[in-house]
């Protein structure tokens, strides 16, 4: 249970003026085992209905109340999954406001929204950011403890994943991971389709998924949002059981990942994919590339293919300005084969979204892509490398609303 600290509360809530409003007369627990604050009882002091309810929220050691009143001290609004910043931000008007429980619980009293218990994870890449990741770590186990969570700390990618499987294994509700987009490609794995809340701290070199999310730079920023936030749900790409929460690209694109990637020592933030393709244009050989989706089909050499489910990839270049998280849809966008002039002329539009009119490029949005290539290149998804594409081909997939994420101003 979350329930950081408690609060000085001057006016008391009349919970039976509360029934009376709202013609719900059980009252909820809100605190296990302290005599402060009220059982679930009604108005007639019948216990039959309520402990239906308090089996429902797993409650146990209740204490009854003698009035209808909550006492001085109520606890502090700590994290609501529908409702939270929205709730915390009107908090000293609790006295004066009706109480809700979470809908999942199927408890309403008025307006107000409270998340009865909610366990808590926070996942660390020490390496994340050069390192800052591990110099931060004292600042995360801080938090992590003042929420009554937990601090863990990853020893490489497969100890990532093996942490977010276990975290929805063993019921967490709310997994906080701290890295760049590889870290979240990795965590999303096994969140997809889980009761298990994302929440994002990011710390990485392009950090494309937070920053289409609108999650604050500023990591304290951003870890408050996390543990407070709203959370919604988001699409991903799919292949083969594989997800990807940015996107997933082939040719130029890929090679130019793999670059960044083999010299990530080296190459910070930005910067790195900018050199990297510098880097590839020089040797790179397009590949003739078929595409058949919703759209119809194209066949023919291309300098890379992108399918997009966020706006921006690559550490800010706006690839699909138009793709939206939460629309159903994945963003095809096609650069067929120019010469390396243009490409390098081309290239500054993309970090502005300006480069869709050129005659080289085809946007639009499909549910599913089939990509075969004549050749063999690895698909990269979220800078990730994921595996290999040939003339066998693989289609790719959206999977509508399978991640539960935290955002700024989030809704159901």
């Amino acid at each position: 249970m979350l329930l950081p600290r408690l609060i000085g509360h001057s006016e008391p809530l009349d919970l039976l003026a509360v029934a009376e409003h709202t013609g719900r007369h059980d009252l909820l627990d809100i605190f296990e085992g302290n005599s402060l604050v009220p059982e679930v009882v009604g108005p007639d002091r019948n216990r039959d209905s309520p402990a239906t309810m308090l089996e429902t929220s797993g409650s146990i050691d209740h204490d009854p109340v003698a009035d209808f009143q909550l006492p001085s001290q109520v606890f502090e609004f700590a994290i609501n999954i529908e409702a939270a910043s929205r709730t915390a931000a009107r908090f000293p008007t609790l006295g004066r406001s009706f109480i809700d429980a979470h809908q999942d619980l199927h408890f309403w009293f008025g307006h107000w929204s409270i998340l009865l218990r909610v366990k808590i994870r926070i996942l660390v890449n020490p390496a994340a950011g050069g390192g800052r990741g591990r110099r931060m770590l004292p600042f995360f186990r801080q938090q992590a403890a003042a929420w009554g969570g937990e601090l863990v700390v990853s020893a490489d990618a497969e100890d990532v994943r093996r942490h977010a499987k276990q975290s929805v294994d063993e019921g967490v509700d709310r997994l906080v991971g701290v890295g760049g987009d590889g870290t979240f490609h990795l965590i999303i794995q096994e969140l997809a389709s889980s009761h298990c809340t994302l929440g994002l701290v990011p710390l990485g070199r392009g950090n494309d998924l937070a920053c289409s999310l609108g999650i604050p730079r500023n990591a304290k920023e951003a870890l408050d949002l996390a543990l407070q936030g709203e959370d919604r749900k988001i699409d991903l790409g799919e292949v083969d059981g594989r997800y990807f929460g940015v996107y997933g690209g082939v040719g130029f694109d890929g090679e130019v990942a793999g670059f960044v990637n083999r010299h990530r020592k080296f190459l910070k933030g930005p910067l790195g994919y900018v050199l990297g393709t510098l880097s590839t244009l020089a040797t790179f050989v397009p590949p003739v590339i078929r595409i058949v989706d919703d759209e119809g089909s194209f066949e023919g050499r291309a300098m890379f293919v992108v399918i997009s489910n966020c706006p921006r990839f690559g550490g800010g270049m706006m690839v699909a300005p138009q793709a939206e998280v939460n629309d159903g849809y994945l963003d095809v966008t096609i650069v067929k084969k120019v010469s390396r002039l243009e490409l390098l002329r081309v290239f500054p539009k993309v970090y502005r979204g300006a480069h869709l009119d050129h005659p080289a490029i085809i946007s639009h949005r499909t549910r599913t892509v089939e990509i075969q290539l004549d050749r063999r290149q690895a698909m990269f998804g979220d800078g990730e490398e994921m595996f290999d594409i040939g003339p066998e081909g693989k289609v790719i997939r959206v999977r509508p609303g399978v991640l539960r994420v935290v955002t700024p101003g989030a809704g159901p």
